[in-house]
């Protein structure tokens, strides 16, 4: 049992979130995902954060199983960027908090990324533009950008 679960309503579907629960399993990625995955790491690490969203895009539209959702916060974390490269704080916020709670079920480890190291820094991300507000002064030079780790073993 969870040490603390809630259940919610996000975008009209109903997600349960449990602090310490067990990651999602139990899934079958799709025929070269796993390569999908590895290149849209490798683009997130090297700050091509647009690429990245497109490079994930038609895996998350093709997903009807448990990975949509780790596809689909992948991608909010790199659009997330997006809008930190552009400044833009509404979109960085909101993103970067959706991306992250779309991941969580998948921790510690899904499709090859370590998730707790990545959640880690853009925690630091979303701190920073809490505390900044939307009129406050930040770059995307602020904070080192996040780095994935990345695992062939998946």
């Amino acid at each position: 049992m969870p040490i603390f679960s809630t259940l919610f309503v996000r975008r009209g579907r109903l997600h349960e979130w449990a602090m310490g629960g067990s990651p999602v399993t139990g899934f079958e990625p799709a025929q070269g995902a796993y390569q999908a995955v590895a290149r849209a790491a490798k683009q997130f690490n090297a700050a091509e954060f647009w690429e990245c969203h497109e490079t994930l895009e038609d895996l998350w539209g093709d997903e009807r199983g448990p990975l949509r959702e780790f596809y689909h916060g992948f991608i909010q974390l790199a659009a997330g960027f997006v809008h930190v490269q552009r400044h833009n704080w509404h979109g960085a916020v909101r993103l970067l908090g959706d991306g992250c709670d779309s991941l969580l079920p998948f921790r510690p480890m899904c499709m090859g990324i370590e998730l707790e190291p990545a959640l880690d820094a853009v925690s630091g991300w979303r701190r920073l533009l809490a505390l900044a507000g939307a009129d406050g002064e930040w770059t995307a030079e602020s904070l080192p950008l996040p780095l994935l780790s990345f695992s062939d073993a998946g």
